[in-house]
C-alpha cells in the first residue's frame, strides 16, 4: 500500500494522474484506449502481412465491444454530471471540446495520406490512403480513425436536445432503440451514430441503476454471468458464423455491461489503466502515427522478417502507448511546450481565458 500511494504521488506530481478523480472511471478508460491501440496494431500488422498465432481471435474478441465500450463511459460521464438545462453552453462546449478537435485532426491526417496517393508513392505496407471524396465527408464522418471523435459529437448533442425536452426516460430508451432499428434496416449505411447511440445512452442510465452500488458479492456474481452471456454471443458468431446484428449487439451490450460491473464491484484502479484513461485522449490522437511509424521502422530494418510477429507485436503496443504519455509528460513540467495540451483540449483554453479577471468561468 505504500508503494502504491508512493507511485500515485509520484504520477500527480508529474501530472499523468490528476488529484480528486474517480480512478475506478480512469481505470475503465484506460481499459477501452489500450484495447483501441491493440487493436489497431493487429490490423495494421495484418495490413503489413505480420500474423501470429492467435491474432485473428485477439481481433475478433476486441472489435467485439471496445467501441460499445467507449460509448458507455461517454454515457456514464455525462449521466455523473446530473441533468443539466443550460442547452447553448452545453452544445457549445461539446463542439469545442469534440467536434472542432475531430475536424482538425482528420484534416491532418487526411492530408498526408492524400498527398502520398497523389505523387503515387510506394505503399509496401498497405496503409489506408485518402481521396478528395474522402475530405468532403469529414464533416460528416470524420476520418480515419477520428471518426469516433465525430459520432461522439454527433450522440452528445443529440443527447443534449432530448434529454431537455423529453422527461421520460424510457421515452429516451425508446428514441435510441428506434434508431438502432433504423440503422439495422438501412444495411448499416446510415451515419454511425444511429447505431452506437444506444450504447451511449445504456451508459448514462448506468449511474441511475443499483447495478453500481448494490453489494460487492451479488455485483461480481452478476459481472461474471453478463461477461460469459456476452461472450457466449461472440463465440456464435466467431467460432460458429452466426453474426447478424442480434449477436454482435449482444455480445457488445453484455460484454461491455459485465466490465462496468466487474470494475467497480473489485473497486479496480489499476495505477497503469488510471494514468492511460487519465490521458486516453492523447493516446487517441498519437498512437495512429506511431504505430505507422514502427511499421514503417520494421520493414526498413528488416525486422518484419528476421523477428517472430508476436515480439514486435507486444512491442508495438507499449511504444504506441508510453510515447503519448511521454508527451502528456512533458507539456505538463516544460513550460515552453505548454500549448501542446490545447491541440488535443482545446476548450481548455477557451475556459482558461474565460477565467481571467473581469470574466466568468464555464
Amino acid at each position: 500500500q505504500g508503494f502504491r500511494a508512493s507511485g500515485l504521488q509520484g504520477f500527480r506530481a508529474s501530472g499523468l494522474q490528476g488529484d480528486g478523480r474517480d480512478f475506478v472511471l480512469d481505470a475503465l478508460r484506460g481499459v477501452a484506449i489500450v484495447l483501441v491501440v491493440v487493436g489497431h496494431v493487429i490490423r495494421g500488422f495484418n495490413n503489413s502481412r505480420l500474423t501470429f498465432a492467435g491474432s485473428s481471435l485477439i481481433d475478433g474478441t476486441i472489435y467485439s465491444f471496445h467501441m460499445p465500450l467507449m460509448f458507455m463511459i461517454s454515457g456514464y460521464v455525462v449521466g455523473m454530471k446530473g441533468k443539466l438545462s443550460d442547452i447553448p453552453n452545453r452544445f457549445k462546449r461539446c463542439v469545442i471540446d469534440i467536434y472542432l478537435p475531430c475536424l482538425y485532426l482528420s484534416l491532418m491526417l487526411w492530408l498526408p495520406k492524400f498527398l502520398w496517393s497523389f505523387l503515387s508513392i510506394s505503399n509496401a505496407e498497405n496503409f489506408h490512403l485518402a481521396s478528395m471524396s474522402d475530405l468532403l465527408v469529414i464533416p460528416i464522418h470524420g476520418f480515419d480513425l477520428y471518426w469516433f471523435l465525430c459520432t461522439l459529437f454527433f450522440v452528445k448533442a443529440l443527447h443534449i436536445f432530448t434529454e431537455h425536452f423529453i422527461a421520460d426516460k424510457y421515452l429516451h430508451v425508446l428514441f435510441w432503440t428506434t434508431l438502432f432499428a433504423v440503422y439495422t434496416c438501412a444495411g448499416e449505411k446510415l451515419p454511425s451514430f444511429f447505431y452506437y447511440g444506444l450504447y451511449f445512452h445504456i451508459g448514462f442510465l448506468l449511474i441511475q441503476q443499483k447495478f453500481i452500488t448494490r453489494e460487492k458479492h451479488p455485483r461480481i456474481l452478476w459481472g461474471i454471468i453478463l461477461l460469459f452471456v456476452g461472450m457466449s454471443f461472440f463465440s456464435c458468431s466467431y467460432f460458429y458464423e452466426v453474426s447478424n446484428i442480434l449477436t454482435k449487439a449482444s455480445a457488445a451490450f453484455f460484454t461491455s455491461l459485465s466490465i462496468f460491473v466487474i470494475f467497480y464491484a473489485w473497486n479496480i484502479d489499476n495505477l497503469f489503466l488510471s494514468v492511460c484513461g487519465a490521458n486516453s485522449m492523447v493516446i487517441y490522437v498519437l498512437h495512429g502515427f506511431v504505430i505507422s511509424s514502427l511499421r514503417i521502422v520494421f520493414r526498413s530494418m528488416g525486422l518484419s522478417v528476421s523477428v517472430n510477429p508476436a515480439v514486435l507485436f507486444v512491442l508495438c503496443c507499449m511504444v504506441a502507448v508510453v510515447i503519448p504519455l511521454a508527451v502528456v509528460w512533458l507539456y505538463k513540467n516544460v513550460k515552453c511546450l505548454r500549448w501542446i495540451e490545447y491541440i488535443f483540449y482545446p476548450g481548455r483554453l477557451l475556459r482558461i481565458k474565460r477565467s481571467q479577471p473581469g470574466t466568468h468561468p464555464d
